[in-house]
């Protein structure tokens, strides 16, 4: 079955993360959109004219710059609001005035307020709408790959690990707590250890560890000057796991038995686990058509969501444990 999509903001994820770059790279919705067999893209909405022109010209779709000149124009199934994080609920009440769709899926992070966040679900719940979260590394088949074996047992909990997160906890550290919630479980305690550089009036990062169920978790603000450093080391009685460059390589090192002193020892050469981070937003864009359709999916529901937001204000407010 094939999804109509209306796009709403054209920015980074939005349209120009790979306005030029080959199709080899999927890192926008309007390209994933576009390609995607199971979305028809039918248009999007910017307030700039000039983003609009750009999008038109390259998806030869139509363009508006608000919803009242959508309105009569399309109908979509599936909206994708991805606007600045502030606005999502303004956005999310604007959208179901003029529309009814099927679907929303929703930039991250869903919002920077907890509450506002379960007001969005509340609405969508009301509206009979469902409710997705764009956290595009649990839709990954590398770390889908990850997930299924931690759960039978050949990466066997409980684990400890190092996450290295960059540029804030709302904005990239986000990515990996609700990552290691697919991964390890919900996270059942947090403590923080200190705060740091503030990005904007909204976030800032900090250095806390996590409990996810028995396994326990140290996640750093990098040190980033040019560069951003993203990146997970998971250690686990039988191996070590490396999730380097915010995902870009996967490796797993299983254990050998050192005869001449009869020990087991970390094998120096890994397993790669393959993955398919240049097409991030494909990759989404394949469990939101499976969700649609009802078959199991990984993409991050607004419930999801809402515990990754609620252990980010459990750090922001300064929790020493729950």
């Amino acid at each position: 079955m094939t999804y109509t999509c209306l796009l709403l903001g054209l920015g980074n994820i939005g349209l120009q993360y790979d306005l030029n770059l080959d199709r080899n790279f999927i890192l926008t919705h309007a390209k994933a959109a576009s390609l995607h067999p199971d979305f028809d893209l039918v248009g999007a909405i910017d307030p700039d004219p000039i983003r609009c022109q750009i999008f038109s010209n390259q998806y030869s779709k139509p363009s508006f710059q608000s919803l009242d000149e959508a309105k009569d124009e399309v109908v979509p199934e599936v909206i994708i609001i991805a606007t600045p994080s502030g606005s999502h609920e303004k956005t999310l009440v604007e959208v179901l005035e003029f529309f009814k769709p099927k679907a929303i899926l929703c930039e991250k992070p869903m919002n920077y307020n907890l509450s506002s966040a379960k007001r969005m679900l509340e609405i969508c719940e009301r509206s009979n709408v469902k409710l997705f979260v764009n956290y595009m590394r649990r839709s990954d088949p590398g770390s889908l790959k990850v997930a299924k074996l931690i759960e039978n047992d050949l990466i066997q909990a409980p684990l400890k690990g190092i996450v290295w997160y960059s540029k804030g906890l709302f904005n990239n550290g986000s990515h990996f707590l609700n990552l290691l919630d697919l991964w390890l479980g919900p996270c059942t305690g947090i403590q923080v250890l200190s705060e740091g550089k503030s990005y904007n009036c909204f976030d800032k990062d900090y250095d806390f560890y996590a409990k996810f169920n028995e396994s326990t978790i140290y996640f750093c603000a990098s040190l980033e000057c040019t560069t951003t450093y993203n990146s997970i080391e998971l250690v686990s009685q039988n191996g070590r796991l490396e999730y380097k460059n915010g995902g870009s390589e996967i490796m797993w090192y299983g254990l050998s038995h050192n005869e001449i002193l009869n020990r087991s020892e970390i094998v120096k050469k890994p397993r790669v686990i393959q993955k398919n981070l240049n097409k991030y937003q494909f990759n989404v864009f394949n469990e939101l058509g499976n969700a649609l359709d009802g078959r199991n999916f990984s993409l991050s529901m607004g419930s999801d969501a809402i515990e990754t937001l609620r252990t980010i204000t459990k750090v922001t407010n300064g929790a020493l444990h729950e």
